[in-house]
């Protein structure tokens, strides 16, 4: 939706907000009038103020009646049900105590043919946490005792290297020749 657009149904809004309040206005300046027919209404501004209207008693009730139209509603329905006849209920029995076992029932050991793969797998599989525990923790002791062993073996071949390097004055000469062939390296280029 193009900008300008929004702009202009601001400016309709307000417009429409300003004619609605004036027509309110209007409406309750005509309803002034109307009910005081002799008093001439002028907007000249007088030195003295105006002198104080009685205050004459309203009962809101009349004067909704008087806007309504003397519109009236008719009473409302009162719905009385008679009261029904409870049943006449015997007196509760005592609850019966139950007795609970807290072990679970032994299972029955009779042979059925077809459950025979099943329940190994069932003894395998309740046996799985624990060997897995164990598998857990022999890897993590291979990792330990791996890692500490590659360090050491890299550590030192870098070291060996790094100082046959500095020793040796041919490959301290090939390195010198390269960095003024290749040059400083771009990044470091101002």
């Amino acid at each position: 939706m193009p900008r300008h657009t929004d702009k202009t149904l601001v400016q309709f809004l307000i417009v429409l907000g300003v004619m609605i309040v004036w027509g309110i206005l209007d409406w309750l300046k005509k309803r002034v009038r109307a009910q005081d027919p002799g008093k001439t209404w002028t907007t000249t501004e007088t030195s003295q103020p105006p002198a104080p209207r009685p205050a004459r008693k309203t009962d809101w009730e009349e004067e909704l009646r008087r806007v309504l139209g003397d519109v009236r509603s008719p009473p409302p329905v009162i719905l009385y049900e008679e009261p029904r006849a409870t049943p006449h209920f015997a007196a509760p029995t005592p609850p019966r105590a139950v007795t609970m076992r807290a072990e679970p029932k032994a299972a029955l050991a009779v042979p059925v043919p077809g459950f025979a793969q099943s329940i190994e797998a069932y003894q395998r599989a309740s046996q799985l946490d624990v060997k897995m525990a164990e598998h857990l923790s022999q890897i993590a002791e291979q990792v330990r005792t791996h890692a500490v062993e590659q360090k050491e073996k890299a550590s030192a071949a870098e070291i060996v290297q790094g100082i046959s390097f500095v020793r040796d004055p041919q490959s301290i000469r090939s390195a010198l020749v390269a960095s003024v062939i290749l040059g400083a390296p771009r990044g470091l280029d101002a």
